[in-house]
């Protein structure tokens, strides 16, 4: 019986996370350095999935899912445009549904 080649360890995992500052959240992804990220939000970090592969593809979904709670001028840069959102407990427990699923994007 012939086997399958071992197939090379995904390069592009990551996770996405959730960052708390004053009252707003910030959902972003990273290929590494979660806590890094916390220190530049300035910000508590929330809550972390793990994606298997390509985590700005599950990013780029769960963004456009709170995009009617957008806060486009929390922060003076590109990501404060587009990454901010004025979350509930309701988001923040859906949110948290999606960390207990096996992402493969």
């Amino acid at each position: 019986m012939q086997r399958l080649p071992l197939l090379p360890k995904a390069r592009d995992a990551g996770y996405v996370y959730v960052i708390k500052s004053g009252e707003a959240y910030k959902i972003g992804f990273t290929r590494k350095g979660i806590k890094r990220r916390g220190r530049d939000a300035q910000g508590e970090l929330v809550l972390t999935i793990a994606t298997g592969q390509r985590p700005s593809v599950l990013e780029y979904i769960i963004n456009n899912r709170f995009a009617s709670k957008r806060l486009p001028n929390h922060r003076n840069n590109a990501g404060g445009q587009r990454e901010w959102f004025a979350l509930d407990r309701d988001d923040l427990e859906w949110l948290r549904g999606l960390s207990t699923l096996t992402w493969t994007c």
